[in-house]
């Protein structure tokens, strides 16, 4: 993924340069904030978790794939496939591309909606970017590769949440902001990844 297109993923996950369309929770464990980039195209931001039902899933680490997030797709995926379908402005942006975000919690389930839009071959799923910000490792080493669209996860300095659970694997490229110390830290993790500087410095 180029430069550009991970600073507007972040954009996306932060709700910048976006014209904010409609906002919808299904079954209050993945909120989703649908809207059109300053260019035209979709913009998909999933939220990270906010309530304890979003703790739940995040606990349910076991299987090849992480069964929580799974779970929530083969449940939910499709309303939010058809939320698009259904909603004229949403579909046109669509057209154009589409830009999935998401952080922390809502990074692993962007990675699962783009795997979903691949499966059904959504829209020209090839016009599809995808940004995970600091997410938890969510799938398996078969499962890491099965995602046929760019997604680049983000990390920032010794943000524990990505690290974890050891036995999961990130999908497409990875990269690691800022000056990596020893141990990890929870705090990174509030900091988030929204320093522009350090996704420049690590494209140099």
């Amino acid at each position: 993924m180029t430069y550009d297109e991970i600073l507007t993923c972040v954009n996306v996950a932060f709700n910048k340069k976006v014209r904010k369309v409609l906002k919808k929770s299904y079954n209050k464990t993945i909120d989703v904030q649908f809207g059109v980039y300053e260019d035209g195209r979709l913009t998909i931001s999933l939220k990270p978790s906010k309530g304890w039902r979003d703790w739940l899933i995040n606990l349910m680490a076991f299987g090849k794939m992480h069964r929580g997030y799974r779970w929530e797709f083969e449940q939910y995926g499709g309303d939010i496939l058809s939320t698009i379908y259904a909603h004229k402005e949403l579909w046109e942006a669509s057209r154009k591309g589409t830009i999935i975000a998401g952080r922390s919690k809502g990074g692993a389930e962007a990675i699962m909606l783009a795997m979903l839009m691949t499966k059904y071959s959504f829209n020209d799923y090839r016009n599809v970017i995808t940004g995970a910000i600091d997410p938890p490792r969510a799938f398996g080493k078969r499962q890491s590769k099965a995602v046929d669209i760019p997604v680049t996860t983000i990390c920032y300095r010794n943000d524990i949440v990505p690290s974890l659970p050891m036995w999961y694997h990130h999908c497409g490229d990875f990269i690691q902001l800022g000056e990596r110390k020893l141990g990890l830290s929870i705090k990174d993790h509030e900091l988030a990844t929204t320093d522009y500087d350090l996704i420049r410095v690590w494209f140099e």
